[in-house]
């Protein structure tokens, strides 16, 4: 086992025990931020080894389902962790015979962190879905898609913030070239995405619940970001109705 797996794998026994039903909120809190930490290291390290042998990785892309209900959200969600962590994801909508989808593209390691913390946080927000309260002056299904839509807005905030901490912590410990690195990265997978998609389609948002995206954004802000690479949705998230 390499470093690298040596990491990952550090990561998610720290996740399972701040996910473990025993673990108390501080306990849990705890367990999340030195993972995090980690997975931010983890992308900091792999991005200076990539400037140093431009071989090691390249631009990836990767086509993840996104199962209704709730398919726009759910892209709403993958493409914020996307864009923190150095990749870009596009939207695919729904057609006859073809679920929606989304299109990730990112450098090899920024992919291995998107997967991980995207699954993670789907999957604890279908479980925080399963017992969400919806007033009973509001309609549940635009209710839930604001409060999906607000999870992903505290979860990008907390997410952005996370890397530059990252970012900072390396350039402290002596790391040169940190944000010409990251540029060059994003330089890379910006390019790879327009040139596969030079016309990307944009989408009007659905007018949302007030109170569904001010639930949404306190959930965000208790998800652990963090879990195991699953990326099948589809008996993860509560029906609509």
């Amino acid at each position: 086992m390499t470093h690298d797996d040596r990491l990952l794998s550090r990561v998610r026994a720290m996740l399972a025990q701040a996910e473990h039903p025993n673990t108390g909120p501080q306990e849990a809190e705890a367990f999340t931020a030195r993972a995090l930490e980690l997975i931010g290291k983890y992308g900091i390290d792999q991005a200076l080894l990539t400037a140093a042998d431009w071989g090691r990785e390249r631009v990836e892309s990767r086509t993840i389902g996104l199962a209704a209900p709730y398919a726009r959200q759910k892209g709403m969600l993958l493409t914020v962790v996307a864009s923190a962590l150095g990749g870009r994801a596009g939207f695919r909508k729904a057609q006859r015979g073809r679920e929606a989808s989304a299109v990730v593209y990112a450098m090899t390691a920024d992919m291995e962190r998107i997967e991980l913390l995207y699954t993670s946080l789907l999957l604890q927000s279908a479980r925080e879905m399963a017992r969400l309260q919806v007033p009973a002056e509001e309609n549940p299904i635009p209710y839930r898609r604001a409060w999906l839509t607000g999870y992903a807005s505290t979860v990008l905030t907390r997410l952005v913030q996370a890397e530059k901490t990252s970012r900072e912590d390396a350039k402290s410990g002596g790391a040169t070239g940190v944000e010409l690195v990251l540029a060059d990265r994003s330089a890379l997978v910006e390019h790879a995405m327009n040139e596969a998609h030079p016309q990307r389609e944009t989408t009007r948002q659905p007018r949302l619940s007030a109170a569904g995206l001010k639930a949404g954004r306190r959930a965000g802000a208790r998800a652990n970001l963090g879990g195991h690479a699953v990326l099948d949705d589809s008996r993860s998230t509560p029906s609509a109705r």
